[in-house]
């Protein structure tokens, strides 16, 4: 299937598509390098949260750079080395990382979009690059550490998708339970009376929101299913083994979305992640994984 690369300016920010007869993909590298919409154009859904209509469009830079609410809250980014701000030793840690901030170094390679960022926190390159294959999105992606000490990282995949009536996520390995951020383990997909977390349902009157995680997986596959069609998620387990599942109905900045975000450990601080070789890389090494996104219609 051929893939045609364009570029166009939407609310001022220099946006990169990727496209072929399924999907549309857009990026844009100053928002730190957030791919801002993934489009089935065979069924016609927007997947990710903040890119239609185009005249509630969310392209701004943040408020205040420490603070992720004060962003657009939108599309796909990454969370490096931590998802909630914390502090280890005398070294801080911002909310949600620093790389959805981050203007990485962006360059297009053949048929990819390929961003590079270099933390300031931490001796940490993430390199990641996305690319369309029929109804398939690959995104491969490299950390390395650049020192020779060993560093302790979070990483989360964190893509705000679009919540629409009907929408249903399930895992493969069909997980019975889940864990609060604290740690307490509750019943998936009602951790709470009332509520059923897979179908986005906080069980509360609105707004609302919940954060549970899932795992430890054995099968890193998830899907969204939706009335005419599919996405389905996977990645590698054995690097991250856990699932954050975020579910707002209007509590966070008014916005109603959902998000399945694979992650190398049950808790949202980089200070609270036990010690294992999930959650530390060693000097000089570099660790590749990577995380496809397939888009079905609903009858295949």
């Amino acid at each position: 299937m051929n893939t045609e690369l364009s570029t166009q300016v939407a609310e001022g920010f220099v946006c990169h598509t990727i496209s072929n007869k399924q999907i549309n993909l857009i990026l844009v590298p100053e928002l730190g390098g957030r791919v801002v919409s993934i489009y089935d154009k065979l069924n016609s859904r927007e997947w990710l949260d903040g890119w239609s209509p185009s005249d509630r469009r969310r392209l701004w830079h943040p408020d205040d750079p420490e603070r992720y609410d004060s962003g657009p809250g939108a599309g796909l980014d990454e969370c490096l080395p931590t998802v909630l701000p914390c502090r280890i030793g005398n070294r801080r840690f911002t909310d949600h990382g620093e790389l959805w901030r981050t203007a990485p170094g962006f360059s297009i390679e053949g048929r990819d979009l390929v961003c590079i960022w270099h933390l300031q926190s931490l001796p940490l390159i993430l390199k990641r690059a996305i690319r369309l294959e029929g109804d398939t999105i690959t995104m491969r992606y490299r950390l390395e550490n650049c020192s020779p000490d060993t560093i302790p990282f979070q990483w989360a995949w964190h893509a705000l998708l679009k919540l629409e009536d009907g929408d249903i996520m399930t895992f493969e390995d069909r997980p019975e339970t889940c864990r609060t951020p604290s740690g307490e383990a509750l019943s998936w997909p009602s951790p709470l009376p009332g509520q059923d977390l897979s179908r986005g349902d906080t069980g509360s009157p609105l707004p609302s929101s919940a954060k549970v995680f899932l795992g430890p997986f054995q099968q890193g596959m998830a899907k969204v299913q939706g009335a005419k069609s599919s996405l389905e998620l996977s990645w590698p387990t054995d690097l991250f083994p856990w699932a954050g599942i975020w579910v707002t109905r209007g509590a966070w900045k008014g916005l109603h979305h959902w998000a399945i975000e694979p992650t190398n450990g049950a808790f949202d601080r980089l200070s609270e992640l036990p010690a294992s070789p999930l959650t530390r890389i060693q000097g000089h090494e570099k660790r590749d994984w990577t995380v496809t996104i397939r888009l079905n219609s609903s009858n295949c």
